[in-house]
């Protein structure tokens, strides 16, 4: 009998404590006389604030507008600062949504990111997409939730109820697992008024909402419609060759981007990944060919530690290695098909296409000396 006490008193002990409702009005008293720390930054454009912890906001634009081009570019500036991003697509599909995560990384300057989930949802219905994406943020834990689109998780976009229903589920979402959520909306076709009441709603519970739409020469502008903080200068996107979004130079002047671990002032490693290297990378690898233009890896490494040695960055093998294999990722170096031996196998791409425009370089100062090879 007492095994059977025991027991009943150990699931007793260790069952969830219910709160009462009286408990709940306490915790939601806000305190006089205390400090409340400001919540945590996830992404800020020139040092001013647009998406923080614990809150939403919201994207609008008409259909074609370049929404999903904005969002990709967020997002990549996101994971290059350490942010974790859990990107919810509701309306590509697979084909299409693994075409915007490959623009994401290639912005990025990577082949693959820790910081990056992408997930279709396509094909669900919105419940069904509602606990799966609260699930998925269990396992995950983003600093950053994007959904494309919101609309997609309710049935009826003019709905009341259902609009008041998804915006507490997202701003509980945001306040339970302290993350932020970035939400894409739809605009009219016939005004500038997100569509729907869910529209509505979102625009009034969001820290920040973020205008896309193309200018007469087809530039994809991004300006802030409203903000709790300062409004951040707008900035535009073009597309290169390659169809990869682009920052147009000079539209704006320049645009710096911050959020997240790296906004701790500690003086950053060379992280060959980071895009503002990107203007230093041509200048590197047309170093490292100038002499022979083919090349063994150990003459890639004394290459690329000479080039150091010539500037005020302190780079040994083991981070010469790191840039190779950049390098070869994102292939401005290659392994030529034609080259003259096994060994000295390694060349500067003829048919590298470049880097998507970074519009804060690296800064490298310039002593004239040859590369040993």
């Amino acid at each position: 009998m007492k095994l059977v006490d025991d027991l009943v008193n150990e699931i007793n002990e260790s069952a969830p404590v219910q709160k009462t409702l009286q408990d709940i009005i306490r915790e939601s008293l806000i305190p006089q006389g205390v400090d409340i720390p400001k919540p945590d930054i996830v992404f800020a454009v020139n040092e001013i604030s647009i998406f923080t912890k614990k809150s939403i906001s919201t994207l609008v634009g008409r259909a074609k507008s370049g929404k999903t081009t904005v969002t990709s570019w967020i997002v990549s500036q996101c994971i290059n600062n350490l942010i974790k991003v859990l990107y919810i697509d509701t309306e590509q599909g697979l084909y299409y949504g693994s075409r915007t995560q490959s623009w994401i990384l290639r912005m990025s300057g990577l082949a693959s990111s820790e910081y990056l989930n992408f997930y279709d949802l396509k094909i669900f219905s919105p419940h069904e997409r509602i606990e799966m994406i609260e699930e998925i943020i269990k396992m995950f834990r983003p600093d950053l939730i994007v959904i494309d689109g919101i609309r997609d998780l309710v049935f009826d976009i003019n709905s009341p109820e259902e609009a008041t229903k998804r915006t507490g589920d997202l701003m509980k979402w945001a306040e339970i697992y302290d993350c932020h959520i970035m939400n894409i909306l739809h605009q009219n076709k016939g005004n500038e008024h997100a569509r729907g009441h869910l529209g509505t709603e979102m625009i009034n519970k969001s820290e920040s909402v973020i205008k896309v739409e193309q200018n007469d020469d087809k530039v994809i502008v991004c300006s802030p419609e409203y903000t709790r903080s300062a409004p951040f200068q707008p900035f535009a996107f073009d597309r290169d060759a390659n169809g990869i979004p682009q920052i147009v130079t000079g539209f704006s002047g320049v645009i710096a981007t911050s959020g997240g671990n790296r906004t701790t002032g500690r003086k950053k490693s060379v992280d060959p990944t980071d895009p503002a290297w990107n203007a230093a990378h041509i200048e590197i690898v047309n170093y490292i060919f100038s002499k022979r233009e083919f090349l063994k890896y150990s003459d890639l490494i004394d290459n690329i530690c000479n080039f150091f040695q010539n500037h005020t960055e302190d780079v040994g093998k083991s981070k010469a290695r790191e840039f190779i294999t950049h390098y070869l990722m994102t292939g401005i170096v290659w392994i030529a098909p034609y080259a003259p031996n096994k060994t000295e196998k390694y060349q500067k791409n003829p048919k590298w296409s470049g880097f998507p425009y970074v519009s804060q370089p690296a800064k490298i100062t310039t002593e004239e000396r040859e590369p040993p090879f």
